[in-house]
């Protein structure tokens, strides 16, 4: 474990699901972003995000896993071509949240 933490990659074990880090993490943006940019990010969030990949614990949350969220979100749109998420937006999810 010191050993981990020298080499900056230990992750203290917690069952912390996406779901509530994405909570507390929109809670503590909302003071650094426009209301219009926290806005956005809670919608595509909560719209797109939570729906998807919520449940897994965050210590698990994997590469795969995020591309498999897009893979999907870009799935949906290409199966329904009058609703889903066009392939900017998904780029937006990807770059946007998280990095505020």
């Amino acid at each position: 474990m010191l050993a981990r933490i020298r080499r900056g990659n230990f992750v203290e074990d917690t069952r912390e699901t996406v779901a509530i880090f994405t909570k507390e993490w929109l809670a503590s943006v909302a003071v650094r972003v426009r209301p219009s940019t926290h806005a956005s990010y809670s919608r595509n969030l909560r719209l797109h995000v939570i729906p998807v990949i919520g449940s897994l614990r965050l210590q698990q949350l994997t590469a795969a896993d995020l591309n498999s969220l897009y893979g999907h979100l870009l799935t949906e749109r290409r199966a329904n071509k009058n609703c889903g998420l066009s392939p900017r937006t998904v780029r937006y999810i990807h770059h946007r949240p998280l990095r505020a």
